[in-house]
Parts: C-alpha cells; sequence; structure tokens
C-alpha cells in the first residue's frame, strides 16, 4: 500500500468516526480534502470494509457507511482529558456539554447583552471564592523558581501535550498514546507517513530547547530562527530553508 492510499484511509476513517450516524459516498466525498472519483473512493471503502475498520448498510444509493463503534470509543477515550479534582460535580456535569457530538447540542444563538452589559473592572463572572481557589491551584509552591527549573517539572507533560496537539494541527495522524511513546520510548507508530514522525520528534526538540534555555531566552531573531531550524529540520525539501527566511513565494 502506498503511502499516499494510506493517508486517504485514514482520513476517510476519521471523517466516518465524525459522524457515526453514516454517511453516503457523496457525502464522504464532500468531506474530503482531496478529489476521489466515485470508483477509487469506493475502492477505498472496501478496504477499510476488509480490514474492519467500517461497516456498511444498504444497497445501491440507499447505501450507508458507519465507524465501528469500537474504533469511535478509542479514540474517545484516548483524547478525553481527566479533570481535575477542583471540578465540582454541578461543573463536571457542565463539562459534558463539550463532549457531546456537535450535532447533538442545541442551537443557541449569541446573546449581544453579555457583552454590553460588561462594565472593565466592575463586572466579575467569576465568584470570588472561586477565583481564590484556582489562583491557589494555579500558584507555583515558590514563588522565586526559576523559569527553567519550573519549567523541568511539567516539561514531559509539556512535549506530550504540545507536540500532539500541535502536530495534529498540522494533519498528523498520530494519536496522544502514539505520540507519549514516540517521545518516551522512541516507539514509531505502525502504519503512520515517516514526516508524521519527524514532525512529533522536532516539536520535541523545539521544546527541549526552549526548556532547557528557559531562563535565558529572549524573544528575538536567534530564538526564531533556531526554533524554525528545529521544527523544519528534514521536512523541508530545501534543507538551507530550515532557520532563514524563505527566498521563494510559500503557499
Amino acid at each position: 500500500m502506498t503511502k499516499i492510499v494510506t493517508i486517504q484511509l485514514e482520513e476517510i476513517l476519521k471523517i466516518l468516526e465524525r459522524y457515526p450516524e453514516g454517511l453516503s459516498l457523496g457525502e464522504i466525498a464532500s468531506h474530503l480534502s482531496f478529489s476521489l472519483n466515485n470508483k477509487t473512493l469506493q475502492r477505498r471503502l472496501l478496504a477499510l470494509l476488509n480490514a474492519k475498520k467500517i461497516r456498511k448498510e444498504g444497497e445501491r444509493r440507499g447505501t450507508k457507511y458507519f465507524p465501528l463503534e469500537t474504533n469511535v470509543r478509542e479514540n474517545e477515550d484516548e483524547d478525553k482529558d481527566i479533570p481535575h479534582e477542583i471540578f465540582s460535580n454541578e461543573s463536571l456535569d457542565v463539562l459534558k456539554f463539550l463532549d457531546a457530538p456537535m450535532h447533538t447540542r442545541e442551537r443557541m444563538s449569541y446573546k449581544r447583552e453579555f457583552l454590553e452589559n460588561y462594565a472593565p473592572n466592575e463586572t466579575i463572572y467569576v465568584p470570588i471564592d472561586l477565583r481564590e481557589q484556582l489562583k491557589k491551584e494555579g500558584k507555583r509552591v515558590n514563588e522565586k523558581l526559576a523559569a527553567g527549573t519550573y519549567a523541568k517539572q511539567i516539561s514531559q507533560r509539556l512535549l506530550i501535550d504540545l507536540s500532539y496537539n500541535s502536530s495534529r494541527l498540522e494533519g498528523n495522524t498520530y494519536s496522544k498514546l502514539d505520540t507519549q511513546r514516540l517521545i518516551e520510548d522512541g516507539i514509531t507508530a505502525e502504519d503512520k507517513v515517516h514526516e508524521e514522525t519527524v514532525m512529533i520528534m522536532n516539536h520535541k526538540e523545539a521544546l527541549t530547547f526552549l526548556v532547557e534555555n528557559a531562563e535565558d531566552i529572549e524573544l528575538n531573531a536567534f530564538t526564531i530562527f533556531n526554533l524554525h531550524y528545529l521544527l523544519s529540520q528534514d521536512l523541508l525539501k530545501n534543507p538551507e530553508s530550515c532557520g532563514n527566511i524563505r527566498k521563494i513565494e510559500v503557499d
């Protein structure tokens, strides 16, 4: 299986996982970020069916494709954050709303008076006692703790979370668990494009650079060029473009 086919299969699967109610062939095609004719798309769907990644119902024009429930549950459990004990049961009930799929949520309109009635430095939306509690939870143990020392205490969580989410914005298909295994143990996920692995490792290098130099680093050209080099190494066609201002147009 070629790299392009693998990427296409993964995107089709992710689209179906976002629509557990099922999609027709045409609906799947409308959500794709690339163009496929119907025959090729049918072959891709057949490959996913044979691999038991999806299921289908109906015949001919009434055919719909569905994600397997096990795939959806695995992805949901994998990306779900564990709520902090600071949240009350009432707050957790409210937060469940954010876990609900978009199509199941009640439509809400914007309340303009919410903004118009706001008075700077006067209006308070969060109760004072809760503000104090949040401040206490987010406060460093030692006010004089150096930035680098503090960063090293949270660096592992930072490395995993930021590498995963930043790479995902670029279309990386690594899961959060796969990202953790790669960063902590150097284990590459199966059936992934090599560039995706490089992208995550580059994020690790860039974040390590920030953490190790936290006490001395400044927002200047030196820092930006180094970060660009670390993030783009082995990903650009022209290696000399890493850490440098581009000489060509970038689409």
